[in-house]
């Protein structure tokens, strides 16, 4: 399929997950679990003009390398086959998390994987590449990929599996405990995917979502290498030979939350909710860790007001999952949020469903704000 001046193409929009990130659970024409449905809502009532939205899905914790050569595919094949039978003339990309990173590395003419596009070819994408946006991306890495050990590394997946489920609003822990308990075997001593029939009853979901999910952590299992790229050394050697070529419509976006305190409000939402506010205690300690040299604090305008007290230049400062120091290559960030890491994606208190229970008190409002911005952002 080409593209002719008489129908010269649309525009398209590309969601590219994080770490663990997924597109959706369930059936295709009604997902009941979707890892960007919030933010497809505002993004396409904000702009004036049609803007479609594909969800990639990237190996879930495969290694950076797997993930970019997976996200230039999907480009390459938008590009040559169209969508909707309609011909792409030009690509916008929003990575959250780790997938700003994969936008990033796509879009840098001087990051190569094995297998991957001769210069020609790259350069003819990259002409077709509108903005690159990424959303509390790990750009300079996390010590949460430092700080997780044999073990840990599955046993983060066996909370972030129950918090999925509790955003079905079907995850009782007082009545599911045995339940979580042989979930979180299967994964860090069997070193096993829960079966779906036990995904079945946890999530209340049907018989084919069960196994969709249980195909997802199936890959989280077998290949979890995302972890070792994601460390701020790992991430400081590529910086170094890849500095200097970024996609020139390169946007950051910057999320911090409060840290955890004792304060009774806390107090009371563990005892609320103790699986989600202890899973946010438990990365957000493990996300502490002093910034790389090259490392610069992030300045730029706020969505909503800042928050009395909350510093971007400490360095724990985070979202829970990535520090404040790191969503940023130069320190410049296109708008900076009082949020954490889940919530800017729509798992947020407000909207019913959460992942992590922070103290952020991000609401729509804050919502729609920061999607409207990220709409601004893409290059007319």
């Amino acid at each position: 399929m080409t593209n002719s001046p008489l129908y010269p193409g649309r525009e398209i929009l590309v969601f590219i997950p994080g770490f663990f990130g997924f597109g959706s659970f369930g059936p295709s024409d009604s997902p009941l679990i979707e890892y960007f449905r919030f933010a497809r809502t505002v993004i396409q009532a904000t702009r004036a003009v049609d803007l479609p939205v594909i969800v990639h899905q990237p190996p879930p914790t495969g290694p950076l390398s797997l993930r970019a050569a997976s996200l230039h595919r999907t480009l390459q094949r938008l590009l040559t086959e169209g969508h909707e039978d309609i011909p792409v003339s030009k690509i916008h990309l929003v990575g959250h998390s780790s997938g700003g990173v994969d936008a990033r590395l796509v879009t840098n003419t001087r990051y190569r994987w094995t297998g991957g596009p001769d210069s020609a070819s790259r350069a003819q994408l990259l002409k077709q590449i509108g903005s690159v946006i990424t959303l509390a991306a790990p750009l300079r890495g996390t010590p949460l990929a430092q700080n997780l050990r044999p073990g840990m590394e599955l046993a983060i997946p066996a909370l972030w599996l129950a918090s999925i489920l509790a955003s079905r609003h079907a995850l009782s822990l007082a009545g599911h405990v045995g339940l979580i308990v042989e979930a979180i075997e299967e994964f860090v001593i069997r070193r096993t995917t829960p079966e779906a029939e036990l995904i079945a009853k946890l999530a209340n979901v049907d018989a084919q979502t069960a196994r969709d999910i249980r195909r997802f952590l199936d890959e989280v299992i077998r290949d979890h290498r995302l972890v070792g790229d994601l460390t701020p050394h790992a991430m400081t050697e590529l910086d170094r030979a890849i500095t200097g070529a970024d996609h020139p419509r390169l946007h950051s976006l910057v999320t911090v939350a409060p840290k955890p305190s004792r304060s009774l409000t806390a107090a009371l939402a563990l005892a609320r909710d103790p699986l989600r506010s202890a899973l946010y205690r438990l990365v957000h300690s493990l996300t502490r860790g002093a910034p790389p040299t090259a490392a610069r604090w992030p300045s730029g305008p706020w969505i909503g007001p800042r928050p009395a007290g909350l510093r971007t230049d400490a360095h724990d400062a985070s979202d829970g999952i990535v520090p404040t120091w790191s969503q940023t290559l130069k320190g410049h960030a296109a708008a900076i949020v009082s949020a954490d890491h889940l919530d800017v994606i729509g798992f947020y208190k407000g909207a019913g469903v959460t992942f992590l229970r922070s103290e952020s008190r991000f609401d729509d409002a804050q919502f729609r704000a920061l999607w409207t911005r990220i709409a601004e952002l893409i290059d007319p």
